[in-house]
């Protein structure tokens, strides 16, 4: 890359779609997206949470920062507003931390929701202390420079997922998803409609019930052809 390209504003969409996908786990809302978006708008498992239990939602501001180099994280926290996720990657390269203590303290002071790191961060205890929830790919001490080509608030590609400014970014102790601000009124009616029919399954285990008659289990294993045997298995069953 050999120009840097900063956008200071993002697409912002509208606050209350935000605040209709505030509090609904991310299980929910993946098993409701269709069947690509549910592979492609969910972030790696390499991506952890610093801070357990530390639930957020919120509209992408992004950053693509060259390996070794933090500039344009920077930059990006310069110009987010209260209430967004800063997504940076470099790719997922673990040396030249991308994200510290220092910068996870002005995150708290401008409202940051949370941040999103594809690469590494360093002063984890810091950062925990500054109770910010901020999930990254790896930790490493190494010193980034600041000097480095990169973007601010143009398409990003972190932890395997394309991300671009103003998509809504929801994150839990399960994982991050991607989704696309034109897909929530529908994403929200269908998560809480699970969350209804999962209550109602609660109750019924609760009352004695199993998940395997919920869920017509006896049904599914003749669907596909399973054999149940009476008895326990030998090794003359070979």
């Amino acid at each position: 890359m050999s120009e840097s390209i900063v956008y200071r504003q993002i697409p912002r969409p509208a606050p209350a779609l935000i605040e209709m996908l505030r509090g609904i786990p991310v299980a929910d809302l993946h098993d409701e997206m269709d069947p690509i978006d549910r592979r492609q708008r969910l972030m790696s498992t390499a991506l952890r949470p610093l801070l357990p239990r530390k639930s957020f939602v919120g509209p992408a501001v992004t950053a693509y920062c060259t390996p070794g180099d933090n500039l344009m994280m920077h930059t990006s926290l310069f110009y987010a507003q209260r209430g967004d996720v800063l997504v940076i990657s470099n790719g997922g390269v673990v040396h030249g931390a991308l994200w510290g203590g220092n910068a996870s303290i002005q995150a708290n002071h401008k409202g940051v929701a949370a941040v999103v790191v594809d690469g590494p961060v360093r002063d984890t205890a810091g950062v925990r202390e500054c109770n910010l929830g901020v999930w990254s790919t790896s930790v490493s001490v190494t010193k980034p420079g600041k000097e480095a080509p990169g973007t601010v608030n143009m398409p990003v590609n972190c932890a395997g997922v394309r991300v671009r400014p103003g998509d809504i970014i929801v994150g839990d102790e399960d994982g991050v998803i991607v989704i696309d601000p034109a897909d929530v009124e529908r994403l929200v009616k269908a998560a809480r409609a699970r969350i209804a029919r999962d209550a109602v399954m609660q109750a019924a285990i609760a009352a004695g019930s199993t998940l395997f008659e919920g869920l017509s289990g006896a049904k599914q294993l003749e669907k596909v052809g399973a054999r149940v045997l009476d008895g326990p298995w030998t090794a003359s069953d070979q």
